[in-house]
Order: C-alpha cells, then structure tokens, then sequence
C-alpha cells in the first residue's frame, strides 16, 4: 500500500495485495463492502464451503472516497455453494473477474442435480446476468423439489438456464429438449427417453412476493400461474 505524494492537493490510496482463504470469508468481505451493491447484493444470504484465492487492486482517492477503482478477481477452488433461492452448486471453479462497475465470469464450472454444468455471469450498474447449461439426473431434481408429476419423470437431459438479477428481484428461463427423460403419463403428455418435446419454463417478478411462472410443454400444454 503505498501514497506517491502525501503532500498532493488530491492524494491517492494505491493497494495492491492477494490473500487466500475460505470463500465464506470472502462472502462476508463482500457483505461488508460496496462491491455487494456493485453486483446486484446476489450474494446476499449466500453460504459457501472451500477455498478460494483473491487478487485485488484498487486506487482510494482520500479526499474523493466514491470515486475509488477497483480491479479485482476471486478464484475458486471446488467450493460448494448455495445462493438464495437457486439450487445448490457442488465443485465450483473458475475465477471471477470484478471492477467498480462490472463483474464477469466465463469460465466456471460446477455440478448441479447430480451432472456438470457451465456458468458464464456478467453484471453492471447491480444488474447481473446468468447463463448456465448442463445435464440433470432427474431423480436429482425431484429430491430438491417437491413439484407436483415429477415422480413420473425419469433419466437424466439436458437444460439452459438464463437468468436476470436485480437486487432480490430474479427472473429466469430453463429450457430442454427432455432427451433422455421418460414421462409416464397418458397421451399426448407421456413421452420415452428417446422422444424430445420442448419444454420451457419462464418466471418473472412482477414485485415483491408476486411472480408469474409461465410452463410451455411442446404443443401440448401451458401452463400459467400467478402467485
């Protein structure tokens, strides 16, 4: 850490410094700072187990602290962990690449519902985007949640997820092809592994404590709910 001039009319804090150590404590860091602002507060309520290694840069006008830059990057080390209300994440890796303004994450990878996924996370200005695709064992996804006629759905397929973050405002898409996944049910709705019918599901926040879930199964049904 070091001040080129103190005697300078506008003095500038230059930090430049790495640390490494449990990624809840980083969590807490980010708790604690404006960078929970900067990325949306995402991470609020978020819990995490493992390692990680944190690289950060920034210069602190002292007489102009809002002003400060920052260029940092978080690296995790197969880490486990659970944002609010999103499903549980085992073995994530990747580094996280965050400044005053935007944070950006192309290269993470981690396991959810029992198979591998990617992630790719962007935000600005407390907006955060996420992209995500991967496979599912679905007996997996049935012991996370408890929806109605997913006892009659087996195997293991594919899906995408994007997804907008506003503070505690989400919004998210998840869309398959179903392939591999059987469905005991009557016709049109059963389908075998080796059919694929388009699923999509859809939930806007409307407001606090107000969504919309929109469920397109092919041409066969949709469904629209408003809690």
């Amino acid at each position: 850490a070091e001040i080129g001039d103190v005697h300078d009319a506008r003095p500038v804090l230059h930090i430049n410094g790495a640390a490494s150590g449990p990624t809840a404590e980083f969590l807490s860091f980010v708790a604690q700072t404006p960078i929970a602002e900067w990325i949306g507060n995402v991470t609020q309520d978020a819990s995490a187990s493992g390692d990680g290694k944190l690289a950060l840069k920034f210069d602190l006008p002292l007489r102009d602290p809002a002003a400060v830059k920052v260029d940092g990057q978080y690296t995790f080390a197969a880490n486990a962990i659970r944002l609010s209300n999103a499903p549980p994440l085992g073995g994530v890796s990747g580094t996280l690449a965050f400044t005053e303004r935007e944070q950006r994450a192309t290269d993470l990878v981690a396991e959810a519902f029992g198979g591998p996924l990617k992630l790719q996370v962007t935000g600005e200005d407390g907006h955060v985007r996420i992209a995500a695709a991967g496979t599912a064992d679905l007996q997996r996804v049935r012991t996370e949640y408890d929806v109605a006629l997913l006892d009659r759905v087996s195997g293991r397929t594919d899906w995408q997820l994007t997804a907008d973050v506003r503070g505690q405002q989400v919004g998210w898409t998840i869309e398959s092809t179903l392939a591999g996944a059987a469905v005991d049910l009557p016709v049109p709705f059963g389908k075998t592994a080796n059919d694929r019918i388009a699923l999509r599901v859809e939930r806007q926040e409307l407001r606090a404590g107000d969504d919309r879930i929109a469920i397109q199964y092919g041409p066969h049904a949709r469904v629209l709910l408003h809690r």
